[in-house]
């Protein structure tokens, strides 16, 4: 993602400007919009900020937003479909065998929230109920290590099967499995999101959904360029999914 906007940016004369944002109060996206330091802006995830995002875009025009799309929103998101993302996850468990299937991710994020929306539709078609075990586990690496391991000693509550948000959080699921003896895919199948890079060096090789590129469908740039052009549109791009990997 940063390395198709940077080629893009400096395509067009322009140079990207990076910076890793905690929010802590409401107007952390004010001081970066209003520091006159920068053309556009470009937010990387929505997280619990849907609100912040809204309310900013409703007065700062080139603010594109990679993530979820839902009816009503203000601002202009450029995105894959996470609904039918979270229920392709689901079926290729389903097809697997899984009966008892969890969900790791806090769906208080918008995308996570879509991704869980998808794993339900996908189960309930199935005739499995359309309510998976939820884990709220945090997108970062390492936060929710000590929990992810606790939930899965718990035999009572184990499923055996696992969609994870992101590839971080199927990561960390993958080390807390083997640290408990159990394995994968044989005892517990997990599937990730994202297809990262990284995840084919676990062991086993990650799982994954990957969200496809296409030529036809905006890039963020391309989205704050047009709203630089005044052209109100919102958008949301679909592109196509699949899964990688054989050994969920």
């Amino acid at each position: 993602m940063l390395g198709l906007l940077a080629d893009a940016l400096t395509e067009r004369g322009y140079d990207l400007i990076l910076s890793r944002v905690i929010p802590a109060n409401e107007d952390w996206l004010d001081r970066f919009t209003d520091s006159g330091r920068v053309d556009g802006f470009n937010v990387i995830g929505q997280s619990d900020q849907a609100e912040t995002l809204d309310r900013v875009a409703g007065r700062y025009r080139p603010l594109v937003v990679w993530g979820g799309h839902e009816k009503g929103q203000v601002n202009c998101s450029v995105g894959s479909d996470n609904v039918a993302g979270g229920d392709l996850a689901a079926i290729h468990l389903i097809e697997r065998g899984c009966r008892k299937i969890a969900f790791f991710g806090d769906p208080t994020a918008r995308e996570i929230k879509q991704r869980l929306a998808g794993c339900r539709a996908a189960m309930a078609r199935a005739g499995l109920g359309d309510d998976p075990r939820v884990f709220p586990a945090h997108l970062a690496a390492g936060i929710d290590d000590a929990s992810i391991s606790q939930f899965l000693a718990d035999k009572r509550q184990r499923p055996d099967g696992i969609v994870a948000a992101s590839d971080v959080i199927a990561m960390s699921t993958l080390r807390a499995l083997s640290e408990l003896g159990i394995s994968v895919p044989a005892d517990i199948k997990v599937i990730g999101y994202g297809n990262l890079t990284i995840g084919e060096h676990t062991v086993p090789c990650l799982s994954t959904i990957k969200q496809l590129k296409a030529l036809r469908f905006k890039t963020p740039y391309e989205a704050i360029e047009e709203l630089w052009n005044s052209k109100p549109d919102i958008f949301i791009v679909k592109p196509n999914h699949h899964m990688v990997g054989p050994n969920t």
